[in-house]
């Protein structure tokens, strides 16, 4: 039997320790860090970014010439014209077309660069976007964390209650038993660890959805290995180190500010980019084409012959005229595409003079768009400003009522081992006893809600004042 439970006792030890090895704890920066990596929203914030870079290489590209290549085959049937002789003929022709052509835009009022400018501001803001959902997810995620934090000590608190609750149940049975107390003292205290028992119940409830919404923030599914690192708090620090006029200019460079600037930037080159349309375009073209059809023929010299035209006035003698003979023959088709060659080279100037108020209702509307954006940049930081000002009295808030909650605590600690000591010698009703008890339960859980909330409204400030999230 000793044998039997040395191996049983070996088989719990490593079980217990592949368990221990599996449920990895979690702290913030790698809760972040993993969301970085996975989540959906953040994956798809970087596919717009994606698609401004396409754009802004787009429009660089419009610098540059276009160039296009065609051919082309036909079948002529019945009466129609060689498109090489230019005669017509009721033969069937079969005939082909190459081409190449190339065209480059030498003025269009400046769109082109404008253009450039306006998506290079683009992307810049799209970045900064993508950057400040980085940042809202990491808040969030941070947020969460909290939770977490706080309902690990209320579910904490709950068990210490719960286990307490049993021994006052059990001393309180044994002085009902000894007839020092009514049985009515030992219902109460049996209602009281019920609801004790309760309060665990709905601690450990509040945990665990609290931990199933994080691991859902960072797209993990392994519900079965998620365990969040406690951070050791030995001290909490509610001496702000900054004043609000000092995290507002920091917060200023922030990503919803910076995106709401570059914005604006680009709105004025929307206005630019219009405006173009009021200026003449200049455009440079060429092109090279060549062809082959059967029906055109390559004539070959041939004997030069004497044919009689008259006589002489006097002798009547004959008068010839040499004429010279040529043989027909198919034209190659590597003859006829070099022969067919063509090239032409041109210019085009478009003056615009009135096209249904069409650029003036552009250039108007794009100014409403970038005096609206201007707006956005200005409301953007008066909220900016409103919310650090928030932020700073819900700080300040905070602190002291966590002050205040550590107080109320120590004082109804005191109270409640000092009536413990009194119920426990039969000095102090059952009923008096759970008054200061519920009293001290109370007190227990305000102060680490305020403890909770404090570090929350603090990691707050710290965000907006660049420290980061820790």
């Amino acid at each position: 039997m000793s044998k039997l439970g040395f191996i049983g006792s070996m088989f719990l030890f490593f079980f217990v320790s592949n368990m221990l090895i599996a449920q990895e704890t979690w702290n913030l920066s790698r809760c972040v860090d993993y969301a970085y990596e996975h989540n959906t929203q953040l994956k798809q914030s970087a596919l717009s970014v994606k698609i401004q870079e396409y754009n802004l290489a787009q429009s660089k590209a419009a610098l540059l010439p276009s160039v296009n290549a065609g051919a082309d085959y036909n079948m002529n049937f019945g009466r129609s014209v060689d498109p090489y002789t230019y005669e017509f003929t009721t033969q069937n022709i079969q005939s082909s077309n190459l081409y190449l052509q190339a065209g480059v835009t030498l003025f269009n009022g400046g769109k082109n660069l404008n253009t450039i400018r306006r998506n290079n501001f683009n992307l810049m803001a799209s970045i900064q976007e993508q950057a400040k959902f980085r940042d809202d997810l990491a808040m969030n995620i941070a947020t969460i964390y909290l939770q977490i934090l706080f309902n690990t000590e209320l579910l904490k608190t709950a068990e210490a209650r719960y286990n307490q609750s049993i021994e006052q149940e059990n001393f309180t049975q044994k002085l009902v038993t000894a007839g020092k107390l009514p049985e009515g003292d030992l219902l109460n205290m049996k209602a009281q660890t019920a609801n004790s028992e309760l309060l665990v119940i709905n601690a450990d409830n509040q945990l665990r959805n609290s931990s199933l919404l994080l691991q859902q923030l960072i797209d993990y599914t392994d519900t079965s290995n998620f365990l969040i690192e406690k951070p050791i708090i030995t001290s909490i620090d509610t001496v702000l180190p900054y004043t609000i006029e000092e995290v507002y200019q920091t917060a200023l460079t922030m990503p919803e500010i910076v995106s709401q600037e570059y914005r604006y930037e680009a709105s004025k080159y929307d206005v630019s980019v219009a405006r173009s349309n009021y200026f003449p375009q200049l455009s440079l073209s060429a092109s090279y084409s060549t062809g082959y059809s059967d029906a055109r023929k390559k004539y070959i010299p041939g004997d030069t012959l004497a044919l009689p035209v008259g006589y002489t006035g006097t002798t009547f003698e004959s008068v010839y005229m040499l004429q010279p003979s040529f043989n027909e023959q198919a034209y190659p088709f590597t003859e006829q595409f070099k022969d067919n060659a063509g090239t032409a080279v041109g210019a085009r100037l478009s003056i615009p003079i009135f096209n249904k108020r069409m650029s003036e209702m552009a250039v108007k509307s794009a100014k409403i768009q970038m005096l609206n954006q201007e707006l956005n940049v200005y409301n953007s930081k008066t909220t900016l400003y409103k919310t650090i000002y928030e932020a700073f009295g819900n700080a300040q808030s905070a602190a002291k009522r966590f002050y205040a909650g550590e107080r109320a605590m120590t004082a109804n600690k005191t109270a409640y081992q000092y009536a413990e000591k009194k119920y426990l010698l039969g000095m102090m009703s059952q009923f008096d006893f759970q008054t200061v008890y519920n009293n001290y339960l109370n007190a227990e859980s305000e102060q680490i809600q305020a403890k909770y909330e404090y570090l929350f409204r603090r990691k707050i400030l710290d965000y907006y004042a660049g420290k980061g999230l820790n």
